[in-house]
């Protein structure tokens, strides 16, 4: 799929963002079989931490680019994954207060320079008992990232068109809890984006697929 042009997709997106969200529906799309009904981790959901995550999208060799990071894999909790820079909303803060916060602690990038487009569905996560909301934010050039150190292991920089073609969605056995579960995730090189991250991406991807964001 060819992209219109950086500029051109982010007023694209900062409409749809403004409109009907694909929701939980796109985001099943690649989510773990394992997740059950939605009736019955919605109380759950109300009741849980609350944390952010930031979505920036650049412009990278003639497209538009969202930047992603593999956890340093001496961390206790989800060492070795992928995940948008992230973590939990500190008490006072808005989400997307707390989404740019983390870009600037996790990747280096200035929360002045970040246009916030809007905020996608939240997201669920029964292991960790988080609630994640997603915040869809550009920058109009592609910024000099500073990983830190002791949280970010690599900076994985992910054309938009090579999660939009579908020979990137794929899936895979895992072991998880002791049991071999089929999980679907995105190729991208060496990597497998899967989990939480991939059901964000996949509404993200509906948003500037569609007209509204309808699956």
């Amino acid at each position: 799929m060819t992209l219109p042009p950086h500029a051109e997709l982010v007023e694209v997106l900062r409409e749809r963002l403004a409109g009907p969200l694909p929701g939980l529906d796109a985001q099943l799309t690649m989510g773990p079989p394992q997740r059950g009904a939605p009736e019955q981790w919605d109380e759950a959901q109300q009741n849980a931490r609350r944390a952010a995550v930031l979505a920036l999208l650049y412009p990278m060799d003639g497209t538009t680019a969202v930047v992603l990071t593999q956890r340093n894999a001496d961390l206790k909790a989800h060492s070795g994954q992928i995940s948008f820079p992230g973590g939990s909303i500190d008490e006072g803060e808005t989400p997307i207060e707390a989404a740019l916060r983390e870009g600037w602690e996790e990747i280096g990038v200035d929360p002045e320079e970040p246009d916030v487009l809007g905020v996608m569905t939240d997201l669920y996560i029964p292991p960790s008992d988080f609630t994640v909301t997603p915040i869809v934010a550009a920058i109009s050039e592609r910024p000099v990232f500073r990983p830190q150190e002791e949280e970010v292991d690599v900076i994985i920089e992910v054309p938009l068109p090579a999660l939009l073609d579908p020979a990137s969605r794929t899936s895979g056995l895992w072991t998880i809890r002791g049991r071999e579960i089929e999980i679907p995730y995105f190729a991208f090189g060496d990597f497998r984006i899967w989990g939480a991250t991939a059901m964000m991406l996949a509404e993200l991807l509906v948003l500037i697929k569609r007209e509204g964001g309808q699956l």
